[in-house]
C-alpha cells in the first residue's frame, strides 16, 4: 500500500476526520481485501492497532486458539476481518472483567444460541408452511372432507379393537 493509501485509510478509521462521514462500510471501501471478510490481510501491528491492544495480546489470544489467523509466505500473522470482530468482542469482554476462560464460555454460549435461534427459525418455517397446506386436504385426513371419510374411519376402528368380539 503506498503512503497515500495508508494516510487515507487512517483519515477514514479517524472517527473525527471529514473522511470518515463519507466512510460507507467495509463493502464500499477501496481499500479492503477482495475476498470478503474471511480475507487474511491485516498484519498483527495494523489488527493491534484497529482494536487498541499491544501485539503481544494478539499473539496470546492465538496462542490460547481463541483465533487462528493464517500466515504470510514469510510466516506472519494476517488477520481478516471477520477475525479482527472476533477479537474485538473478546477484547471488549476482557476489558468487562471477564477472564479468557469466561470469554470461551460466553462465545461457546452465543454460537450455541445462534445455533438454536436457526433452528427454531426453520423450524417455525416449516410448520408455517404445514398450516399454510393445510386445507381440503388436511381435513379429508380427519375424516371431515368432502368424500365421506367419517364412514371409513368407523370401519377402520372396528379393524383395531383387536380380541373383542363383533356384535
Amino acid at each position: 500500500m503506498t503512503r497515500t493509501g495508508r494516510s487515507a485509510q487512517r483519515r477514514a478509521e479517524d472517527p473525527g476526520s471529514a473522511a470518515s462521514a463519507a466512510y460507507a462500510g467495509p463493502q464500499e471501501d477501496p481499500l479492503l481485501p477482495h475476498g470478503g471478510e474471511d480475507a487474511p490481510f491485516y498484519t498483527i501491528g495494523q489488527t493491534a492497532e484497529l482494536i487498541g491492544v499491544q501485539p503481544a495480546t494478539l499473539r496470546r489470544l492465538d496462542d490460547e486458539d481463541f483465533v487462528s489467523p493464517d500466515r504470510s509466505d514469510g510466516g506472519q500473522r494476517r488477520y481478516s476481518r471477520r477475525e479482527i470482530a472476533q477479537l474485538r468482542e473478546i477484547v471488549d469482554l476482557t476489558r468487562e472483567g471477564v477472564t479468557l476462560p469466561g470469554v470461551r464460555r460466553v462465545l461457546a454460549l452465543r454460537r450455541r444460541v445462534e445455533e438454536l435461534e436457526d433452528r427454531l427459525g426453520t423450524a417455525e418455517a416449516g410448520q408455517a408452511d404445514v398450516a399454510a397446506g393445510e386445507g381440503p386436504q388436511g381435513d379429508e385426513s380427519r375424516g371431515d372432507g368432502p368424500q365421506g371419510g367419517g364412514e371409513e374411519k368407523d370401519a377402520g376402528d372396528e379393524g383395531t379393537q383387536g380380541d373383542q368380539p363383533r356384535p
